[in-house]
């Protein structure tokens, strides 16, 4: 079994995606040095896609398709993923508590739309940002890599 997992370098403000070990031969906290080192932010790759076919990872920013949101009763459009309780979960900000719907069902009725690095404004109301003056980084401030 592979793991997969992608890493953001808070330093460099790069995403680092498709890093990739074998678990029997590598076990998870060697995975090239990214889990010991605290620059780096670990996402885990979820087996789950969205409705493209995209795989979704902890920290994705997903839109939920307005049936399936009406549906499930949940009550915003835009959600972030994350890992919780050995579960893929997903809520509307990155409060651990907020973490609290399964994602299993609401993968294939979403698109990944993003990322917590690349557009935190979309999970975060305008007036908690001001409140907080949280700056934000732009798009293009953060590069993609993909490791090989």
């Amino acid at each position: 079994m592979n793991i997969i997992i992608r890493a953001y370098d808070k330093d460099t403000h790069q995403l680092i995606d498709n890093i990739q070990k074998d678990n029997l031969n590598n076990p998870f906290p060697t995975l090239d040095g990214y889990t010991r080192d605290p620059r780096f932010e670990i996402n885990l790759r979820s087996d789950l896609q969205d409705k493209n076919g995209n795989y979704i990872f902890e920290s994705d920013i997903l839109q939920i398709d307005e049936n399936w949101k009406s549906s499930m009763n949940i009550q915003n459009i835009f959600v972030l993923v994350g890992f919780k309780n050995g579960c893929f979960m997903f809520g509307s900000s990155d409060n651990p508590e907020e973490m609290n719907m399964l994602l299993t069902q609401t993968a294939p009725h979403c698109v990944v739309i993003g990322n917590k690095y690349q557009n935190y404004n979309l999970i975060k109301p305008v007036e908690i940002r001001k409140k907080r003056k949280i700056k934000h980084r732009s798009k293009s401030k953060t590069k993609r890599i993909v490791s090989k």
